[in-house]
């Protein structure tokens, strides 16, 4: 299994990773090999394992700004589509370093 890379938000918990990943809270904590959460600056790197698989195999990684509106514009395909890929996504509340599925 691959991992990905994810940057340390301010603010963020291992908890609130595994929400935005949509992975287990386990397999966060172990990618701090020991580290103290409370110590982690915003910009360090992560390396986590890939979130929900996509049978696309096209992703997109949240940024700020995002929307699902946005997003799927610039993709070339619908809102629905992208919805339809990611039920468990809030698009009212997406998340910074969130991965979504990308319809082709």
């Amino acid at each position: 299994m691959s991992a990905f890379p994810y940057i340390w938000q301010a603010g963020d918990t291992p908890e609130l990773v595994a929400a935005k990943r949509n992975i287990p809270l386990r397999s966060v904590r172990a990618a701090f090999h020991g580290i103290d959460p409370m110590a982690i600056e915003p910009g360090h790197a992560l390396r986590l394992p890939p979130g929900p698989s996509c049978p696309t195999a096209r992703f997109h990684i949240v940024k700020e700004g995002d929307s699902i509106a946005t997003i799927a514009r610039a993709r070339g395909v619908s809102v629905f589509a992208v919805m339809d890929l990611n039920p468990y996504v809030n698009p009212e509340d997406l998340m910074i370093g969130e991965i979504l599925c990308i319809p082709r």
